[in-house]
């Protein structure tokens, strides 16, 4: 249970072109008790983020058409994003990467 709303699920946003990746984790959110919504896309995460704001995000960075790194910044902008956390999911390791991430957001 989400600790701050008594009675809910604590829900997550997983976005990753990548089906397997999004299984995986899915499977391991849901085993843990969390409600989760996917996302193959940075646009599909923002249309799903504005109707309902997740307790968390999982973002990968390399997706096709908006990256991780965008997507990060344009849900920091919308309604709730401000404060909700935003984990980037990466093989990158690069400290301009690295960099990146965190002036997007994360």
């Amino acid at each position: 249970m989400n600790p701050l709303i008594p009675g809910r699920a604590p829900y997550a946003l997983i976005s990753d072109d990548d089906i397997i990746i999004r299984m995986f984790a899915r499977e391991a959110l849901e085993q843990a008790g969390w409600v989760v919504e996917e996302a193959q896309n940075g646009i599909e995460a923002c249309e799903i983020f504005q109707k309902c704001p997740p307790d968390v995000v999982l973002l990968d960075v390399m997706m096709p058409g908006m990256d991780g790194f965008a997507t990060c910044a344009a849900l920091r902008r919308l309604p709730g994003g401000e404060h909700t956390p935003i984990l980037i999911m990466t093989g990158l390791d690069d400290f301009e990467s690295i960099t990146k991430a965190y002036d997007a957001g994360a």
